[in-house]
């Protein structure tokens, strides 16, 4: 790097051929050093060249200094002006956030890569329909829409060291958190849809059509209380939805989707053929079950294999035929918020 200084500005002629991307780095590094350098690009047919300004700095900028950043600044500290495109951000990464909460556009909290692994505990008093929204650093929005329940919410977001990020909320009537509050009835609580940070070794597009515990929403060995609804994010369109879910199990009550996905219908599992939580069903009666089933309110039919589908864009949420042979340890049974769970009656004889 060829460095020439008229007074207070150094032009800095880049010797090394280098892309117009890599410049805009090199502009983009002395920029961010606001209060000491200021710096504008150009480039022409011949060289690319960097016009580094003095700010408020109370000595003069000539050559030495410059050059004394670049050979012993930047480079012992890995930031080498023509690497800088990977390397540029890291001197800010303490302080640049990997993750920012917004709640009906206000900024909730925020998290930086010198926090995790963390949780944060906000708290914010929400009236209804409010939009929550997870941006990380590379622009990617979560959006959830909140629903009709209102008051404080306490929230709890945590990110942990692989960048996953895994958020809930109780919702009170009081801006002090009560711990026992969920678990005793008096508060609801939504769990949402967990996803990896922009950076993370996984990407979420890896569990698209994944069921409900691949996806973090629910846990083995760990029963999701039935005043926790659960904010999920379509694969296709991305809008959110809300669903409560029952523990087949427990209840003694296998479940189907109706084609469209928008009813689920409950059978007892003492009726034959009906699926029963962790374990295959016997296929002969399965098949008499459903033909017995009746039709969906909107005229489709219930079928053990037929997907949980987006409310909005009807794509495959839960997606069984393209991931054989999870179904049986899909042992929650899903429905929307403000949809009836149905049930089916055999007739008597």
């Amino acid at each position: 790097m060829d460095l020439t200084s008229t007074g207070q500005t150094t032009r800095c002629r880049v010797a090394t051929p280098i892309y117009s991307a890599q410049l805009a780095d090199v502009v983009a590094l002395f920029s961010a050093l606001d209060g000491c350098y200021r710096a504008v690009a150009a480039v022409d047919k011949d060289q690319p060249r960097v016009n580094v300004t003095a700010g408020c700095v109370p000595v003069q900028c000539g050559d030495s200094e410059i050059r004394s950043i670049y050979d012993h600044g930047f480079s012992e500290s890995v930031y080498h002006l023509l690497s800088v495109r990977d390397d540029m951000f890291s001197i800010f990464k303490n302080t640049v956030p990997l993750l920012i909460i917004k709640v009906n556009g206000e900024t909730l909290c925020a998290v930086v890569e010198s926090d995790i692994p963390c949780e944060k505990t906000p708290a914010m008093q929400i009236g209804p329909n409010g939009i929550i929204e997870f941006i990380d650093e590379k622009g990617v929005t979560h959006k959830h829409e909140l629903g009709e329940a209102r008051g404080w919410y306490h929230f709890s977001i945590r990110v942990h060291q692989n960048r996953a990020c895994q958020v809930d909320c109780v919702i009170t009537d009081s801006k002090d958190f009560d711990s026992d509050a969920l678990t005793q009835g008096r508060a609801s609580g939504i769990r949402f849809q967990p996803f990896f940070i922009s950076g993370a070794m996984t990407r979420n597009e890896e569990l698209h059509g994944k069921g409900l515990f691949a996806r973090g929403l629910h846990f083995n060995g760990t029963i999701t209380p039935g005043n926790v609804v659960l904010s999920c994010e379509c694969d296709r369109c991305k809008k959110s939805f809300q669903v409560r879910s029952y523990h087949a199990g427990f209840s003694n009550a296998g479940y189907f989707y109706s084609g469209s996905g928008k009813f689920t219908i409950t059978v007892n599992d003492r009726i034959a053929g009906c699926p029963a939580a962790l374990s295959e069903p016997n296929l002969s009666e399965l098949a008499a079950l459903e033909a017995a089933l009746p039709l969906a309110p909107d005229g489709t039919k219930y079928r053990y294999a037929n997907p949980f589908r987006c409310p909005h864009c009807t794509a495959p949420y839960i997606d069984f035929e393209a991931n054989p042979g999870s179904r049986p340890g899909e042992y929650y049974g899903n429905y929307f918020v403000g949809a009836e769970l149905l049930r089916y009656e055999p007739a008597r004889e």
